[in-house]
């Protein structure tokens, strides 16, 4: 590999199987992580290894796991997708899994692996099977670790949707953008999108020029949901909240608290795969995201889990607001419909970015 080779990471889903040609397992047993030695080679790697013909990734990975470590009885979960470039070749895609490894017997015969080497930190690159490439998926994994725990202290923890979880910026700066055009006000970029945008929205559209004597605010957000139903289906959830999403939804109560219509949430879970992930769904009966308090405190009252235990994650002052009235700690993202300046002026925990969440650098 030459210095050029960079890793990146993508949600995984069962589709894309076919891109894939090789599997990757962070393995956990007794709470350390398990790298193997090959009998040919001195570095360590994490177990591993291609996509046999005819093999799902999730059959190569308990196959690999089993091969390389001896792990008899294990909860295997995947993670995301890593895509290598190394500037010289077509890119290459793998999985990047972990596992809980609850039974370890010996290594079997065969086996190209010398030995299991049980660690709690990550080697130096340099002791490393390539060097350039499984350092960054080890300290990827370890990271997610680390932000589970940090979330651990919750026990409920309420996710917004547009923009939080689903990266839908993009789309409204476009749609706001037809809008204005079809009123002759010019245009925006998603920079000014995300500093200037505020709720309760109608204040933001004045503040853009509209004037609702000639479009009226109603017609004007039923014009945005039909642009945005039609292209809904092209959106992407953000990289890595899939993977937190599932691995929460084993230890956390989890809901969704959205200024979407219910219906309309409802089929975007559906859409996206993440049926069973959350405990309640509560979005909203209109379009003018006004009642998304009054919502929030329903849900915590059915949740019966107490307001200091409960986490929101959101991308907007209004989710700041809806934090703020229900006594709940708040974590905002501003990865979504506002700015990192406009979201730091009025809390604390911000993240720049889902990347900065995933490294858990809050």
């Amino acid at each position: 590999m030459t210095q050029t080779t960079r890793v990146d990471f993508h949600n995984w889903q069962p589709q894309l199987s076919n891109t894939l040609k090789f599997v990757v397992i962070m393995a956990r047993y007794r709470q350390q992580w398990l790298l193997v030695r090959h009998h040919q080679r001195d570095t360590l790697e994490i177990p591993g290894g291609k996509i046999d013909t005819g093999e799902t990734p999730i059959e190569a990975a308990r196959r690999e796991l089993y091969e390389e470590t001896g792990a008899t009885d294990f909860t295997l979960t995947p993670m995301e997708i890593y895509r290598v470039c190394d500037g010289n070749s077509a890119p290459s895609f793998g999985l990047l899994l972990t596992a809980e490894i609850r039974s370890l017997s010996a290594i079997p015969k065969g086996s190209e692996i010398a030995e299991v080497y049980p660690v709690t930190r990550r080697p130096q690159d340099s002791d490393m099977t390539w060097p350039a490439i499984q350092p960054r998926l080890f300290d990827h994994v370890t990271r997610r670790h680390q932000l589970l725990e940090q979330l651990g202290t919750y026990q409920h923890v309420i996710w917004d949707w547009n923009g939080t979880l689903v990266d839908d910026a993009p789309l409204a700066t476009d749609i706001v953008n037809r809008l204005m055009a079809s009123q002759n006000l010019g245009s925006i970029s998603l920079e000014q999108y995300r500093n200037d945008f505020c709720h309760p929205v109608i204040d933001y559209y004045q503040g853009l020029g509209f004037d609702f004597n000639r479009l009226p605010f109603d017609q004007l957000c039923q014009q945005f949901g039909q642009h945005y139903r039609a292209a809904r289906e092209q959106l992407k959830l953000h990289n890595g909240s899939r993977f937190l999403l599932r691995s929460l939804s084993r230890s956390h109560t989890q809901s969704l608290l959205s200024a979407s219509a219910q219906h309309s949430l409802e089929q975007c879970i559906s859409h996206h795969q993440l049926d069973g992930l959350f405990d309640y769904l509560y979005g909203l009966d209109n379009h003018h995201a006004a009642c998304k308090i009054d919502r929030g405190r329903e849900l915590l009252q059915v949740s019966g889990i107490a307001p200091e235990r409960t986490l929101v994650i959101g991308d907007t002052d209004h989710d700041w607001e809806v934090a703020d009235a229900l006594g709940t700690h708040l974590w905002l993202i501003a990865d979504g419909h506002q700015s990192e300046a406009k979201l730091g002026a009025l809390h604390g925990s911000v993240f720049r970015n889902w990347q900065q969440l995933n490294l858990s650098e809050a």
